[in-house]
């Protein structure tokens, strides 16, 4: 009965040592999976944060095209007009008394 016992007792820490190897195992596992995720979603934030900043890029970019592109269309609107200048002498001459007088008046109006 004692040696039978005894038996037991042994398969029962065989079975316990077998198990708890089996639990570290599949602990490691399970750390190196949680290692992996955890990886890959580092990885993925870093594509995100990248293409966000691409996409920023290309909207000020867009935006910088469109301004050019507006600038461009308003420069070639703008078209130099020739403006001719005609001196024309008066036909009455003026006492420099009567010009002092337009100029005084001319100056009081502003």
């Amino acid at each position: 009965l004692d040696l039978q016992h005894k038996k037991q007792v042994q398969q029962l820490e065989d079975m316990f040592t077998s198990s708890q190897l089996e639990g570290q195992e599949m602990k490691k596992d399970l750390e190196r999976r949680l290692e992996e995720v955890l990886s890959k979603f580092e990885q993925s934030q870093t594509l995100i944060k990248s293409y966000q900043l691409a996409s920023k890029n290309d909207e000020i970019e867009k935006n910088d095209n469109t301004f050019e592109s507006a600038l461009a269309s308003s420069q070639s609107d703008l078209k130099i007009q020739p403006v001719e200048l005609k001196v024309e002498k008066s036909a009455k001459k003026q006492s420099p008394f009567q010009r002092r007088k337009a100029f005084v008046s001319q100056k009081s109006k502003t």
